[in-house]
């Protein structure tokens, strides 16, 4: 029984540690793109009601 609960600890550990490097990665990514500026093209946002 024991044995089990250290296996889904380990388990668990190992997500949590892949999400931490994902999310790392991500962020990392997202601040590399260029933002735009000036023009038209994703500058405006437009909604609607």
């Amino acid at each position: 029984m024991q044995q089990s609960q250290v296996a889904q600890t380990a388990q668990v550990l190992v997500l949590k540690k892949a999400m931490d490097i994902h999310a790392t990665c991500a962020l990392a990514l997202l601040q590399a793109l260029p933002l735009a500026t000036s023009g038209n093209l994703g500058t405006q946002v437009n909604t609607m009601a």
